[in-house]
C-alpha cells in the first residue's frame, strides 16, 4: 500500500526561483518552461481510413514576471546568449526540479514601463533553443 505524501510535502507550485545568466531574479513571482510539441496527421499504417499524429518537432517557450528593482537593471535582456535556470521549491523549501533553457531569445524587451500608485512589474516571454533537467 502507498504511502500518502505530508502537506509539506506537496508541490505547491508557489515557490521557486530563477537566475538570468547567473542573476538571480528575487522578485520573480512567476515563470514557466514548457516544451510545446508540434504535430502532423499521416494515414494509420495498418487502419485504413484512421489517422496517427506524428511529432514533427517543438519549441521550447519560457516564460517569467517580475518586479521592477534596482537589480534588474544590470541584466542585459538583448544579450545574444542568454541561459535561465528556474527552481521548483515545496512548503518544507525543499528543492523539487532544477531546469535550465539556454539560447533564449525574448519576443519583445521592457525598456521603460511604469503605472501610477503601482509596484513596476515585468513580464517577459520567448523560445530557448535547448534545455535540460538538472535535478
Amino acid at each position: 500500500m502507498g504511502k500518502k505524501a505530508s502537506g509539506n510535502n506537496y508541490n505547491s507550485g508557489n515557490k521557486g526561483t530563477i537566475w538570468i545568466n547567473g542573476i538571480p531574479i528575487l522578485d520573480c513571482y512567476k515563470a514557466s518552461i514548457e516544451k510545446k510539441i508540434d504535430y502532423e496527421e499521416i494515414p494509420h499504417p495498418t487502419k485504413p481510413g484512421a489517422k496517427i499524429r506524428v511529432e514533427v518537432g517543438h519549441t521550447i517557450e519560457i516564460s517569467f514576471a517580475f518586479k521592477k528593482t534596482l537589480l534588474t537593471k544590470v541584466i542585459d535582456f538583448e544579450s545574444d546568449d542568454i541561459t535561465m535556470i528556474m527552481t521548483d521549491i515545496n512548503n518544507n523549501n525543499t528543492v523539487l526540479s532544477t531546469t535550465e533553457a539556454s539560447g533564449i531569445t525574448f519576443d519583445s524587451t521592457v525598456i521603460e514601463a511604469f503605472e501610477k500608485n503601482k509596484v513596476g512589474e515585468i513580464e517577459m516571454s520567448g523560445q530557448a533553443e535547448d534545455m535540460r533537467k538538472l535535478i
